[in-house]
């Protein structure tokens, strides 16, 4: 009579315990694991980040494009002599140097 009994309990036990356990192994992998919610926002974020270091380096490789394409053609006076003091450290005692 009590292994009827106890047998009626396991049936009505295990499949709600099963998909209960399904559930969580689901839930754990959706919010949690290798390729969930949570990896997601962090890709995301790390996205964002190349991408504003990505504006960054074009900028930086316009700029240089630009003086490539000054020191290409004519070699202008004003130009050769700021090249010159950056590449040098040199200026006349009343200039004042901003470096970018």
């Amino acid at each position: 009579m009590f292994f009827i009994r106890f047998k009626r309990y396991i049936s009505y036990l295990f499949l709600p315990l099963l998909l209960t356990l399904f559930l969580g192994y689901i839930s754990y992998h959706t919010f949690i694991g290798d390729s969930g919610l949570n990896k997601n926002s962090v890709l995301k974020d790390e996205l964002s980040n190349l991408q504003l270091e990505l504006v960054e380096i074009r900028n930086n490789r316009l700029e240089i494009e630009k003086h490539i394409s000054l020191l290409e053609k004519n070699i202008d006076a004003d130009m050769l002599q700021e090249k010159a003091k950056k590449i040098l450290y040199y200026a006349h005692p009343d200039e004042i140097i901003i470096i970018k």
